[in-house]
């Protein structure tokens, strides 16, 4: 992790994950310094304490499209496993649940053994949901979304809490989406109390804080409590574009009140601005 932003708990379903971030309070050779490099490419800066939490996101992948996630000779699965170093993904070779014959072409209805990955590191979990769900938008999956949940413990009471949502599949080869959305389960529609976006760039890590610092000054009223990170990204495995040997990425995630959306906007026109 290259990066790391200030955010408060989340309100509602927000991930209990902090830093500081702003100017002027990281303390001594905090504010733009450059940390070590870290297993799975990446460069710390303003590191964050380590989290009290572990995580384990549950992701209903069809048993058909499995196969994309592990790879030939598990090569896929081994990459993302190396991401960072502080992931565990685990994929069932089979489904062996019964399924609702009634509703058999409905994703959201087939009752499978989820994909399962584990973490400790909450930017190393995003990290490899991001990668599996720009994985299947290059398959032939069909569907929109992958119903996803994140169970969060907390290690000091043993406290735990479970956000329901989609991961959503995007075809569109910007490296821009709302990647995670939570969901009312009882309704089945999407409420935005809880989302998750991600940018992918060529922009160096400098260029990405200068973007954000200034975001976040112009709006710091309006997105003073959102939460984001950046990271460095190695070469996708297999992958067409493994010439482009440096690419990052920035989640900005927060609760619907903590306004992400404004953020990933501001950051995004930013970018385009830089890049032009």
């Amino acid at each position: 992790m290259i990066g790391s932003g200030r955010g408060g708990s989340g309100g509602f379903g927000g991930f209990p994950y902090r830093s500081s971030h702003q100017q002027g309070q990281d303390g001594p050779n905090q504010g733009r310094g450059r940390g070590n490099m870290r297993r799975g490419g990446g460069r710390t800066r303003n590191r964050p304490r380590r989290n009290n939490s572990s995580f384990q996101a549950q992701l209903g992948v069809p048993s058909e499209q499995r196969r994309i996630l592990v790879g030939k000779g598990a090569a896929t699965l081994k990459w993302l496993n190396e991401l960072s170093g502080e992931c565990n993904v685990f994929i069932p070779q089979r489904d062996d649940r019964p399924r609702d014959d009634t509703n058999t072409n409905s994703a959201s209805s087939q009752q499978q053994h989820p994909v399962r990955v584990n973490s400790s590191d909450l930017p190393s979990l995003l990290h490899v949901l991001y990668e599996i769900s720009h994985l299947l938008s290059k398959s032939d999956f069909d569907s929109e979304y992958l119903d996803c949940s994140v169970k969060i413990r907390t290690r000091s009471n043993d406290n735990s809490t479970t956000i329901d949502g989609r991961l959503f599949v995007s075809k569109d080869t910007s490296g821009r989406k709302c990647m995670f959305s939570s969901i009312n389960q009882s309704t089945d529609q999407l409420i935005d109390q809880f989302n998750v976006y991600a940018i992918e760039t060529k922009l160096n890590a400098q260029d990405i804080f200068t973007i954000i610092d200034n975001v976040r000054f112009v709006n710091s009223r309006s997105v003073d409590n959102c939460q984001w990170f950046c990271r460095e990204a190695p070469c996708r495995n297999n992958s067409s574009d493994c010439h482009q040997s440096k690419r990052s990425l920035i989640f900005i995630f927060g609760s619907d009140s903590e306004n992400p959306a404004q953020m990933y906007k501001a950051i995004g026109e930013a970018i385009d601005k830089c890049v032009s």
